[in-house]
């Protein structure tokens, strides 16, 4: 029996269909592959306002590192500990530290690359950058430090990064942690020639980490420097949390997924631009810059974007701002795009206006707000304003608890309890201790830091 045409060019199209629409399946699934290090999103907090009045608004624009499938296969370090070996650090600190240095080493790989350093008065690098292949010989020299001197901290962390520079490359997680229990008195003190170093030393890719031990360090100048090159910063309030913190350093070294994340917003023609809450951001006319040093795996870093956008209609859908993330990927060690976009809506109706809101969003948005007032009340206690910094404090503690009811959230109940005791915790030694638990806080909220 003979078929006829119709039937014939009717499988044909059938099968080039199938054919077309597998292959469409396929590319995507690779694109999505592809773009699998970080993802990019964009959440407004208020997804439908009223038309006719002005209200501000804020974008959550959140990127967020993948999980790494294979630990052994990631990026190599290139990394520089810096130990401080003065008086201060004699007994049981010099020890202690001497112990976490070892446990780093024992966790290297053989292609990563260490240095260490150590300073007292004077600097010397013990280590010079080299693979580490002979794990025996960096542990001997690890057990010939000895405490005794002044703290040359700006000439040690100096001399680390020249030790990191040896091997500078993109395809290297490049870091430099600090280990310090006491005030620099040896070369450059402030913390803002501190912070010069660790904004200078961003731009060349290498992160700075910083953990003060005990109580005798400066805090303001040690998260000025961990923060201005997108390290992370720790308290050790006694040198038994040192192999705790430095293991948790080493944990978010070696998931590194991304680095020099650069995210530029342009906000829609209408939406103004406000501020970037409790981060620092770069904002001209309608565009917005962030960046940061490096992302690691499973870790969500975002910004919280406060605009004001146009009066509209009912029946208008109002875009507000584009995203675009550059970064480089390290498990490919290539340069990726990604964007998104964002957009509202308008309404008359209460209920859809609420039954839409993001809670989530706004419970960043509350904690970022009580961050920022939570620094301003250190600030008015430095100034002598005891006073005045308490009454802020309670303040910020009856506000965020009274959000935290409003939103169900325990985050930020918590967040209104230890403002409570930060109040308490104004005078004295208590202050001392109170003082670095804030930065500590503080550095934690402001940098998403996963510890």
């Amino acid at each position: 029996m003979t078929r006829s045409p119709f039937f014939f060019w009717r499988g044909t199209a059938f099968l080039f269909l199938f054919l077309a629409l597998s292959g469409w399946k396929a590319t995507a699934q690779a694109k999505s592959i592809e773009q699998d290090t970080l993802g990019l999103h964009i959440t407004v907090s208020h997804p439908y306002i009223k038309p006719q009045a002005h209200q501000k608004v804020y974008l959550k624009i959140g990127i967020k590192g993948s999980i790494l499938q294979n630990k052994n296969k990631r990026a190599p370090l290139n990394l520089a500990v810096v130990l401080d070996r003065s008086g201060s650090m004699g007994g049981e600190r010099i020890e202690r530290a001497k112990q976490a240095a070892k446990m780093i080493i024992e966790m290297l790989q053989p292609n990563d690359i260490f240095s260490l350093v150590t300073y007292d008065s004077s600097v010397q690098v013990l280590v010079s950058a080299t693979k580490v292949s002979d794990k025996h010989e960096i542990l001997r020299r690890i057990d010939s430090i000895r405490a005794g001197g002044f703290t040359a901290l700006f000439g040690g962390v100096s001399k680390g990064l020249a030790e990191v520079r040896k091997f500078l490359s993109k395809e290297r997680v490049n870091r430099v942690i600090l280990l310090s229990d006491g005030l620099a008195n040896v070369g450059p003190s402030s913390p803002n020639a501190l912070g010069r170093l660790g904004e200078a030393s961003a731009k060349e890719g290498i992160a700075i980490t910083t953990v003060g031990l005990g109580l005798g360090y400066n805090e303001d100048l040690m998260t000025q420097l961990a923060r201005r090159s997108d390290g992370n910063h720790g308290f050790a309030k006694n040198s038994q949390d040192l192999a705790r913190i430095f293991r948790a350093e080493l944990g978010d070294i070696t998931a590194v997924v991304a680095q020099k994340v650069r995210l530029k917003i342009l906000c829609a023609p209408g939406v103004r631009p406000i501020r970037v809450l409790d981060r620092p951001a770069e904002i001209r006319d309608n565009l917005v810059y962030v960046s940061f040093n490096q992302l690691y795996s499973g870790q969500e870093k975002y910004l919280l974007l406060e605009i004001e956008p146009p009066v509209g209609d009912l029946r208008s859908q109002q875009s507000l701002a584009s995203v675009e993330a550059r970064f480089l990927d390290m498990q490919k060690n290539l340069e990726k795009t990604l964007k998104a976009k964002s957009d509202l809506r308008y309404s008359l109706d209460d209920r859809t206006i609420q039954q839409h809101l993001r809670r989530h969003v706004l419970i960043e948005v509350y904690e970022a707000i009580g961050n920022e007032t939570n620094r301003r009340a250190v600030s008015l206690r430095d100034k002598g304003q005891l006073e005045a910094a308490r009454h802020l404090l309670l303040h910020n503690a009856a506000t965020l608890k009274k959000m935290a009811e409003k939103l169900k959230s325990p985050r930020l109940l918590k967040f209104s309890t230890m403002n409570s005791m930060d109040s308490k915790n104004l005078r004295g030694h208590s202050w001392r201790y109170r003082r670095k638990l804030m930065r500590k806080r503080q550095y934690k909220i402001q940098n998403q830091t996963n510890w």
